[in-house]
């Protein structure tokens, strides 16, 4: 074996070195981060403190959906609070969250607030000829968390992320529960936007359609949209020996007719360039509000 690798010329050998370097880099890029997610701090009124359970178990799902994220199982994290004295002081900061982290195993604590406030209005009620026949009193529930990244081994805040949630209703239950569903859907959008879907094309299904090898347990649902590129050799640098990652290279892009728990079949929108099955890598692209969506938040 030596001797064979004495044979080999400079080149063949860096070629080895960089291919070597390669899946080094691409099983480090692709390993699930440990993350914590602590208990919630829930502040304002006791609406918000009633919701937190619901919104802790919302928050925690979110983050399991997310590829890139081994969340710390509940169990675990609360033997580790327990461990701490920490389940019942309400007493966490950037801190105590990196001890926390450091005990259940974490690379980052995700520490979160959670505020809320909850209102009422009366609204005139019309008949079919557009004339006012009374008045009802609708009910209003805001919900609103914020998110931050905890480094667990310097302690530092790094990314913070920001999601608001809310709704009207007939009753207050009915606007908690609406209010909840609105946040579950911006903080999973918000939650793939800043830490967007990988994967493969793996299968041709049709002349303009593939399958990718990420599905509903990852978040993908119906109509998202994937870019579709390819990246080129890594490098290696011929004086200081670092791996440089290859040129990524946009292809096309994909809508999403049809999803599965691991897979989604997507629908080529856009073609730029050839699409290797095995070779091609897709990225969920950044979602957008909708309309209605922007004007039901302005009533909010």
């Amino acid at each position: 074996m030596l001797e064979a690798i004495n044979n080999l010329g400079s080149f063949e050998l860096k070629k080895i070195i960089v291919l070597c370097a390669s899946a080094l880099l691409w099983t480090a890029s692709h390993a699930a981060e440990t993350l914590a997610v602590l208990p919630i701090k829930s502040i304002s009124d006791q609406a918000s403190s009633d919701m937190a359970p619901a919104v802790y178990e919302l928050v925690s799902q979110a983050f399991a959906k997310v590829r890139r994220f081994s969340v710390v199982e509940r169990g675990q994290l609360a033997t580790v609070l327990n461990e701490l004295k920490l389940q019942n002081s309400g007493i966490i900061d950037e801190n105590t969250a990196a001890s926390i982290g450091q005990q259940a195993g974490a690379k980052r604590v995700v520490l979160t607030t959670l505020t809320g406030t909850t209102g009422s209005r009366l609204d005139d009620q019309y008949d079919k000829q557009g004339r006012v026949i009374g008045r009802k009193e609708v009910y209003l529930t805001n919900l609103a968390v914020s998110a931050r990244f905890v480094d667990v081994q310097t302690g530092i805040v790094g990314k913070t992320l920001e999601v608001k949630g809310g709704a009207w209703a007939d009753s207050v239950p009915q606007a908690k529960q609406s209010a909840l569903s609105d946040l579950r859907t911006k903080l999973d959008r918000e939650l793939v936007n800043n830490f967007p879907l990988g994967g493969y094309v793996i299968k041709t299904v049709g002349s303009d359609s593939y399958l990718i090898d990420i599905g509903s347990e990852s978040g993908v649902a119906n109509e998202d949209v994937f870019l579709i590129y390819s990246e080129g050799e890594d490098i290696l640098h011929p004086v200081n020996g670092k791996v440089i990652k290859g040129e990524r290279k946009v292809v096309g892009e994909g809508q999403v007719i049809a999803v599965q728990q691991e897979l989604a079949t997507i629908k080529i929108t856009k073609a730029d360039g050839p699409i290797v099955v095995g070779q091609s890598k897709v990225e969920s692209k950044p979602k957008a509000r909708g309309f209605w969506e922007a004007l039901k938040d302005l009533g909010t």
